[in-house]
């Protein structure tokens, strides 16, 4: 029998299985690895400094010949870029008006149709289902069209391609009918957005609201800008209209001029009047609840005219009666103007209750770019959606291509200014161009 003594030493110097064992070769390096042994399993344990920071002691020198190779110090930092570069700011949610192809249309320029009791096709003026006839398969789809923005289709005087309104709220016979609209409607739903001239600036003198003012019949007195005049003498101010001449005509039968800011025949609305404001709403509601999507307000400059009637001053260019021979600070860009869009703004914005029922109310002015800005929000109120201005503005002749590569720089380039729409609505006449 072994003596007692000899078989507890051995015990006390043979390791237990269950205890963890260290490769002896440890002690001899300064590594925070560690192998360990345990049962036959393998692990490595890695021990950390006790502000819980992790030790570096270097590369070792297989890799330290590549630290300072140009090409990994390029991957390294094309790798880290992506990680601590800002990120792109978030892309905004486009609206249909920012992004659809529109198709513009005057109507009695674009197809003619069958009349009525005819075989042949009509008078060679086009109409509302000539434009119907294109929907489907036809023209639109082939250029991409996703609105259709009509040019004036209303009721009117017949002196100015249907800008001179006498009913807001009826179609022009010789275009069609309001059954055509709501057709027109119907087949462009959940396929095109309609957008629609909305001429607030005047109407037609046929208007019953001007045959009741000249009356003096209430509410319609002052539905109009009337100031006293004598016939053939003294007008009430040196205002011009747009196609020369004074801006004020005598009215036999109320004895007083009325302000005209284009033809006579086209007499200027008092927007500062509030019954007058909410019959133009009246309007808009009208044709929101027919499905129009937009409305475009051409020469929105002119809405509202300074209520002193001042005098404007000379320009210093023109000659005699011409537009151009004044500065037009009295009757156009008033701030009330603004002011005026920005209720239509909120009329449209109540209709919009919806994502995707989104409505544009887009303006066309004639201005210098800060003038410009304007129209979309004073006082930190929204007014246009999109203000559509030419790139083609004061043409000239002598250096078109400069002319226009500045416009669109300045327009297209800018931020500020990436929501106005460029179009050809201010060229000048072919007299002006030669």
């Amino acid at each position: 029998m072994a003596d007692e003594s000899t078989v507890d030493e051995k015990a006390q110097l043979k390791p237990e299985l269950d205890e963890p064992a260290v490769d002896d070769d440890s002690k001899f390096n300064d590594s925070k690895a560690k192998f360990l042994t345990n049962g036959g399993d393998v692990k490595v344990e890695v021990e950390t400094s006790s502000s819980g920071g992790v030790s570096f002691t270097g590369l070792g020198k297989e890799l330290l010949q590549y630290a300072n190779d140009p090409f990994w110090k390029k991957s390294t930092g094309d790798l880290v870029h992506p990680f601590l570069a800002p990120r792109c700011p978030h892309r905004p949610d486009l609206k249909w008006y920012d992004k659809q192809a529109s198709y513009q249309i005057y109507p009695k320029s674009f197809k003619d149709t069958n009349k009525p009791g005819k075989a042949e096709p009509g008078e060679g003026v086009g109409d509302l289902q000539g434009i119907i006839s294109e929907l489907g398969e036809g023209h639109f789809k082939d250029l991409g069209v996703e609105t259709l923005y009509i040019n004036s289709f209303y009721k009117s005087g017949g002196v100015d391609n249907g800008m001179d309104v006498v009913d807001y709220k009826d179609v022009e016979p010789s275009l069609g009918t309001l059954a055509d609209i709501r057709k027109l409607r119907k087949e462009t739903k959940d396929k095109m957005r309609l957008v629609i001239d909305f001429i607030p600036n005047h109407t037609s003198r046929n208007h019953t609201w001007f045959v009741s003012s000249q009356n003096k019949q209430d509410p319609y007195t002052d539905y109009y800008v009337w100031r006293p005049c004598t016939k053939g003498g003294q007008m009430p101010n040196n205002w011009l209209s747009v196609y020369g001449g004074s801006a004020w005509e005598y009215d036999d039968l109320r004895g007083e001029c009325y302000l005209h800011t284009f033809l006579k025949e086209q007499p200027d609305l008092n927007l500062m009047n509030e019954d007058v404001r909410k019959e133009m709403m009246d309007v808009l509601n009208f044709w929101l609840k027919e499905g129009i999507d937009g409305f475009h307000v051409r020469n929105a400059e002119y809405l509202v005219e300074n209520i002193t009637l001042g005098d404007e001053s000379a320009s210093g260019s023109g000659s005699g009666l011409s537009y151009e021979s004044l500065i037009h600070d009295h009757t156009t860009h008033q701030p009330e103007s603004f002011e005026l869009l920005q209720e239509w703004r909120a009329v449209l914005e109540a209709a919009a209750n919806k994502p995707g029922r989104e409505k544009a109310l887009i303006v066309t002015v004639d201005a210098d770019m800060n003038t410009t800005m304007k129209y979309y929000e004073t006082n930190g109120k929204n007014g246009a959606t999109y203000v559509r201005m030419s790139p083609i503005t004061n043409y000239n002749k002598n250096g078109l291509a400069t002319h226009l590569k500045d416009r669109i720089q300045e327009v297209a380039v800018d931020d500020a200014h990436r929501k106005i729409w460029m179009g050809r609505e201010a060229i000048k006449t072919k007299k002006e161009l030669d």
